[in-house]
C-alpha cells in the first residue's frame, strides 16, 4: 500500500494505519523509495507497541487501553447474554490517547 501511495501523482501528506507494525512498514517502506517522515508524510498509527518511541523519527501513536476494551466487551456481552440488551443497542465509549511524537508536523 506504501508503495502504491508513494507512486501515485497525488501523493498523500499523511497516513494512518492500524496496527503499529503496519505503521512501522510503511514509514521504511516510504524512507526506501527516497521519502520523508514527516517532511513529505506524516505517520499515525493505533496500538503502540514497545519502542515505538525510539523508532527515528519516533512514530506518533493512539494508545488504546486494551484493559478498559475488554471490561467493556464482557460488559456488553454479560448483558447480551442476560437478555439485558439487543444487539446493536449497546453503545460504548473508550478513552484513548494521542502520543504526538516526531513522525507527525503541520502542513505548510
Amino acid at each position: 500500500a506504501a508503495y502504491e501511495l508513494w507512486s501515485h501523482r497525488y501523493r498523500p501528506t499523511a497516513a494512518i494505519t492500524f496496527f503499529e507494525q503496519v505503521g512501522l512498514g510503511f514509514f521504511i517502506t516510504i524512507q526506501q523509495l527516497g521519502g520523508s517522515i514527516p517532511d513529505d508524510l506524516s505517520v499515525v498509527t493505533f496500538d503502540e507497541v514497545p519502542g515505538s518511541s525510539h523508532f527515528n523519527p519516533a512514530l506518533t501513536t493512539l494508545k488504546m487501553p486494551s484493559d478498559q476494551i475488554a471490561r467493556v466487551a464482557v460488559d456488553a456481552l454479560t448483558q447480551l447474554i442476560s437478555g439485558n440488551a439487543s444487539p446493536g443497542s449497546i453503545r460504548m465509549k473508550i478513552s484513548i490517547q494521542l502520543e504526538v511524537r516526531t513522525s507527525t508536523q503541520p502542513l505548510g
